[in-house]
């Protein structure tokens, strides 16, 4: 069965914050804005002086009652997510970049983001 969604760009804060400037390893923490969400990926851009960070969280409206979706809506605690970014060298002296993101803040409906759809197969 094909998934289809949209994706999200949602905000992260590193933990701890600020990392350590040996870390290879960048432990973000993010929260899931919408009913239907769910984490999809993080994607890394490195350069001599900085490192990009994107959380991208794939929303999906008409998940079925009864599913994750209403699992998420009954718990906003379960809304929190953990997810790992591995980079190419260590962090060192280079400034974390937080992506712009589009996900709507909690409670919002989806509607007010502007979502990225999935790309084309």
């Amino acid at each position: 069965m094909e998934r289809r969604g949209r994706f999200l760009s949602i905000p992260w804060s590193p933990h701890p914050d600020p990392p350590p400037a040996g870390t290879t390893e960048l432990r973000l923490h993010c929260t899931l804005t919408a009913e239907g969400m769910e984490l999809a990926r993080v994607d890394v851009r490195e350069t001599a002086s900085q490192v990009f960070v994107t959380v991208l969280a794939r929303w999906a409206p008409a998940a079925a009652p009864g599913g994750a979706a209403s699992e998420v809506a009954a718990a906003p605690a379960s809304r929190k997510r953990e997810a790992t970014a591995t980079l190419r060298e260590p962090l060192g002296e280079r400034t974390l970049v937080h992506a712009p993101h589009d996900a709507p803040p909690p409670q919002a409906p989806p509607h007010e983001a502007v979502p990225h759809d999935d790309p084309p197969r």
